[in-house]
């Protein structure tokens, strides 16, 4: 079979080239690998600040926690409820890294989505 062009003057015509032409949707998916990479680096460091966080929290209770405690009874429960308060308050920052990690992960699937979908239009299987 021949592998000349039906075209009477055998060129193809602009409007199909630019149909053909995929030089926009390889920069686009250059620029999706690229972000899923970033996004990577950005969930390594938040699950570092988690760590730290985690770490930080249980050695300030250690700390609380063996401060010597006061004589009265009174000095007794306003330290109890200092020791409560900063769990609480720890567990509400560390919820809030949790919950940037799960944000930063679904980020990350849906542009590895779009990733495969670019991929299908550029490279059809």
């Amino acid at each position: 079979m021949s592998s000349r062009c039906i075209w009477k003057d055998n060129t193809i015509p602009s409007a199909l080239l630019s149909l053909l032409d995929t030089t926009r949707e390889s920069k686009m998916q250059r620029d999706i690998r690229d972000i899923i990479e970033e996004l990577d680096i950005i969930i390594n460091i938040v699950r570092q600040q988690e760590e730290v966080i985690r770490r930080f929290t249980q050695l300030a209770k250690e700390i609380l926690e063996r401060k010597h405690l006061p004589s009265s009874q009174d000095a007794k429960e306003v330290h109890r409820m200092k020791l409560k308060s900063f769990g609480k308050r720890s567990q509400h920052v560390l919820s809030k890294v949790v919950t940037k990690i799960k944000e930063l992960q679904g980020l990350r699937q849906s542009a590895e989505g779009i990733a495969q979908n670019v991929s299908s239009f550029v490279l059809p299987s």
